[in-house]
């Protein structure tokens, strides 16, 4: 799906955001770790074919992305804080992710967020303390080694998002009204 935002068609793309300048800051400082793991797992586990990777433009490192529903859309993995609405977006479009809750955050609450689609085997959680560039490069190739898991992961992030919000609310509404 990467062909959508410009990548190589056959190859996994991941998408790595943060929520907002606080929730960016960890993940910012974390990718040139990251990258330099990434390069390395690669080279060793992959054969590259002469890609010179420390020059690929299948990285690209963006200060805003002003095109989010293309971006998350094309992506095979995401790799993001556990905001409310980031992980409505990844349940909805199904998608398998990593999760890194923000520490920043009142009572924790993201930290739950993550665990509600964990303990449903429907994402993978690095908590901020054990953050590194190896430890995501670890979850990364872990998660990509085991197809069934990917699929597994996606299925059952798919299986629990709430597509039908508004009707809901329409209905709650509609009922308090006539009652």
């Amino acid at each position: 799906m990467g062909y959508a935002i410009g990548f190589i068609t056959n190859t996994i793309l991941a998408l790595i955001f943060g929520d907002g300048i606080i929730g960016t800051v960890a993940l910012c400082l974390l990718v040139p770790s990251f990258i330099a793991t990434l390069i390395a797992l690669i080279r060793k586990t992959h054969d590259t074919k002469g890609i010179d990777l420390d020059k690929s433009k299948n990285i690209q490192i963006r200060t805003y992305i002003d095109d989010m529903a293309r971006c998350l859309s094309a992506a095979d993995l995401v790799i993001c804080r556990a905001g409310a609405s980031s992980l409505s977006e990844i349940q909805a479009l199904g998608k398998p992710s990593i999760l890194i809750p923000s520490t920043n955050v009142t009572e924790n609450h993201q930290y739950h967020n993550a665990m509600a689609l964990v303990n449903k085997n429907a994402a993978v959680i690095i908590e901020e303390k054990d953050l590194s560039g190896r430890a995501l490069g670890n979850a990364i190739d872990n998660l990509l080694k085991d197809k069934n898991r990917f699929a597994q992961i996606s299925k059952n992030a798919r299986d629990m998002a709430v597509i039908d919000a508004t009707s809901r609310i329409c209905d709650i509404v509609l009922g308090l009204i006539k009652n």
